[in-house]
C-alpha cells in the first residue's frame, strides 16, 4: 500500500484572488422556474433536454449549441398499457434517434416488462413501441429495478436489471447489449453472492468491447456486534472469455459509505470511495456519514488486478476534529495524482419536505506514484462577514475539469481552482459587471473540454441556460 504521509489542515483564505479568460453566453430563452432541465443528449447542432418530469408526464426542449436558442418545447405523456401510464426509466440519444425507456409492472402476473418509444424529430411521441426486456416472478416478495445507458463509445446501450425472487434467495444481476436498430445482440445473467436487499449495485457501466463493470457492497452481521456492516467488491465481467471477476476493496475497513468507478486515460479502473467512523452512534452510520478516512485503487480492467492504491485515515491524523455528514462527491484524474472531494451536506426533512444545507470540503490529493505525499485540506467555502450579491442558486458547487485543473464554480462569481498538486486558488468566475447577480442551480452539463452548461437564476434574466468557455 502506497505509504500515508501527514495530513495538511488549511482553512482556505482568500489570496491571490484574480478573475481569467471565461467568457459567458445566457440563453435568449427563459426557462420556467419549476422545470430543473437535464440535458440527455447533444449533436452538432443541438442538445435535448426534458423538464417538469412527473409520474405521467415531462416535457422535451431542443436548444442550439451555438445561440442557445429554443427549437421547440413539447409536453410528453408516458405510454399506457391497459390504461395504466408506464414508468418513466431513461431517454437516451442514440444513432441519431431519441428513444424513451419505460416500464409497466403487472402485479397479477408478477412480470416487469421495458418499453422503447421513439420520440419523433418534432419531439412528438411515437405510440408504436417495441419490448426490450421482460421478466417474470413465482414469489411474492419479489423485486426488480433497471439501469439503463449508453456504452462507453455510445454505439451500443446497455440494459442492467437486478433481480430477487425474495429475500430468501440470492439476487441476480442479468444483462443486454442493444445495438442499432434497437435489437439485443447479447445477453447474460450473473448470480449475486447475496439477496438483492443485502446487496448494493451502483456505478454500472460498459466499455467498448460488451464488457461491463461495477461496485458491489454487501451488508452482513457479526456475531456480538449490533448493525449492519459492510464490504465492497469491483466486478468485471468480460463477454468474449466468458468470465466473471471480482475482487474485495481490502482496506481493514467494514462501513463503506460513497463509492465512485471509472476509467482512466490509460483504460484502467479506479476505484475510490470514503468510509465511516468505528464506534456506534445514536443514528444509523449511513445517515450520520462520519468521515473516518479516504481510498482509491487503480485496477487493470480484465482480471483486476491491483496496480496502485493509497488509504488516508483522516480520524487518526485528526482525531479532535468530528467530519460528520461529509459526502464524496468527485473524483477528478489530474495527471498522476487522484483529486477526490468530499462536502458537507446535511438534509433535515419535516413533513416529506426536505431542505439541504451545504458547507465546507475536504480535498485529498493521492498521487499514483510512489515517494509522493498524499495532501489533504479543508477548505471554508464561506468567510465571515462576506455578504453574497446573488439570491437564489445553491449554496453548493457546481464542477468543471479543465485540462490542467478541476474548478468548483459557486454563486455570486466565486471559484475555487484546484491544481494536480492539490493547491487551491481562489479565483472570479468573470470580469463583467453584467453578470454579478448570476446564481447557479444544482445542475450542470460539460459539453466538451472547455464549455459547461449551467442552469442559472438572475434577477434581471430569471432562470435560464449559461455557457461558459473556460480558456486557459
Amino acid at each position: 500500500m502506497q505509504k500515508i504521509f501527514g495530513f495538511i489542515l488549511l482553512v482556505f483564505t482568500y489570496l491571490n484572488s484574480f478573475s481569467q479568460n471565461v467568457t459567458v453566453q445566457l440563453s435568449p430563452d427563459v426557462n420556467d422556474e419549476f422545470a430543473y432541465p437535464e440535458v440527455f443528449g447533444m449533436n452538432e447542432q443541438s442538445f435535448f433536454a426534458i423538464s417538469s418530469k412527473s409520474e405521467n408526464e415531462f416535457y422535451i426542449e431542443c436548444i442550439t449549441n451555438k445561440e442557445l436558442r429554443r427549437v421547440y418545447k413539447r409536453q410528453v405523456e408516458m405510454p399506457q398499457i391497459d390504461g395504466k401510464a408506464n414508468t418513466f426509466e431513461t431517454i437516451l440519444y442514440f444513432n441519431s434517434h431519441i428513444y424513451l425507456f419505460s416500464s409497466h409492472h403487472d402485479k397479477k402476473l408478477k412480470k416487469y416488462t421495458v418499453y422503447i418509444n421513439e420520440i419523433k424529430p418534432n419531439g412528438e411521441l411515437s405510440l408504436n413501441h417495441t419490448v426490450i426486456d421482460e421478466v417474470a416472478f413465482s414469489d411474492k416478495n419479489y423485486d426488480c429495478k433497471y439501469t439503463i445507458r449508453l456504452a462507453a463509445d455510445s454505439n451500443r446501450i446497455l440494459l442492467f436489471r437486478e433481480t430477487s425472487e425474495s429475500d430468501a434467495v440470492k439476487g441476480k444481476a442479468a444483462y443486454k447489449v442493444i445495438s442499432k436498430g434497437l435489437r439485443a445482440v447479447f445477453e447474460k445473467e450473473i448470480e449475486l453472492d447475496q439477496p438483492l436487499n443485502k446487496t448494493v449495485i451502483t456505478n454500472v457501466f460498459m466499455d467498448d468491447e460488451q464488457n461491463i463493470f461495477f461496485t458491489e457492497k454487501q451488508y452482513y452481521k457479526i456475531e456480538g456486534e449490533s448493525g449492519d456492516f459492510t464490504k465492497l467488491f469491483v466486478v468485471s465481467y468480460q463477454s468474449e472469455k466468458d468470465t466473471l471477476y471480482k475482487t474485495e476493496i481490502a482496506i481493514n475497513e467494514k462501513r463503506f459509505l460513497d463509492v465512485n468507478l471509472q476509467l482512466n486515460n490509460k483504460s484502467n479502473l479506479i476505484c475510490s470511495g470514503n468510509y465511516s467512523i468505528d464506534k456506534n452512534t445514536l443514528t444509523n452510520w449511513e445517515e450520520n456519514h462520519s468521515l473516518k478516512g479516504l481510498f482509491y485503487f487503480t485496477l487493470e480492467p480484465e482480471h483486476l488486478k491491483v496496480l496502485s492504491q493509497g488509504q488516508y485515515n483522516m480520524q487518526e491524523q485528526m482525531p479532535e476534529e468530528k467530519f460528520y455528514h461529509y459526502y464524496l462527491t468527485n473524483t477528478f484524474q489530474l495527471e498522476d495524482n487522484i483529486l477526490m472531494i468530499c462536502e458537507f451536506q446535511n438534509s433535515i426533512c419535516d413533513n416529506g419536505v426536505c431542505n439541504t444545507k451545504f458547507g465546507d470540503l475536504i480535498e485529498v490529493n493521492f498521487p499514483t506514484k510512489e515517494q509522493q505525499k498524499t495532501i489533504a485540506k479543508k477548505i471554508e467555502v464561506t468567510m465571515k462577514g462576506e455578504k453574497p450579491s446573488c439570491k437564489g442558486g445553491t449554496m453548493s458547487f457546481i464542477s468543471f475539469q479543465s485540462s490542467k485543473a478541476a474548478h468548483l464554480l459557486y454563486n455570486c462569481n466565486k471559484q475555487f481552482e484546484i491544481g494536480k498538486d492539490g493547491n487551491v486558488t481562489t479565483k472570479s468566475i468573470f470580469d463583467s459587471s453584467s453578470n454579478d447577480d448570476l446564481a447557479f442551480m444544482k445542475y450542470s452539463f460539460q459539453m466538451n473540454k472547455e464549455t459547461i452548461l449551467v442552469l442559472t437564476y438572475s434577477k434581471k434574466a430569471g432562470n435560464r441556460f449559461a455557457k461558459f468557455t473556460f480558456k486557459d
